[in-house]
């Protein structure tokens, strides 16, 4: 049975539950990638998980500013729970997920020497 989902439902979810309480980020994919298979691809929901897979990217960003020594760790978790909702968003009818998450261009960071594109 599926169900649908609020932002505040995902955000609970997602941010509140797996990320935070995750450290595999393997783990991360797989809990996400659960929770996700139990929602219904409404409008609401299509909206909800767009909007926290953005918040995500965007904490993901700022974690590349810092390039504390956690870095690493930290990023491969959001990759975890990323990765995940934009695979749902493309298979529930959002062409091009990944580029509404993380949006166009390319960014570096001179800190760490680190060159990611976004797409």
């Amino acid at each position: 049975m599926t169900t649908s989902a609020t932002p505040l439902d995902v955000q609970d979810e997602i941010q509140h539950e797996i990320i935070t309480n995750e450290l595999d980020p393997f783990v991360v994919r797989k809990r996400v990638q659960a929770y996700l298979a139990d929602r219904s691809p409404d409008d609401e929901a299509m909206g909800a998980v767009l909007h926290e897979a953005r918040l995500t990217a965007r904490a993901r960003h700022d974690e590349f500013r810092r390039c504390d020594g956690d870095m690493e760790r930290v990023v491969a978790v959001m990759d975890g729970a990323i990765e995940p909702m934009i695979a749902w968003l493309e298979a529930n009818g959002l062409p091009d997920a990944r580029r509404h998450v993380f949006g166009r261009g390319r960014w570096w960071s001179d800190r760490c020497g680190m060159y990611r594109d976004r797409q």
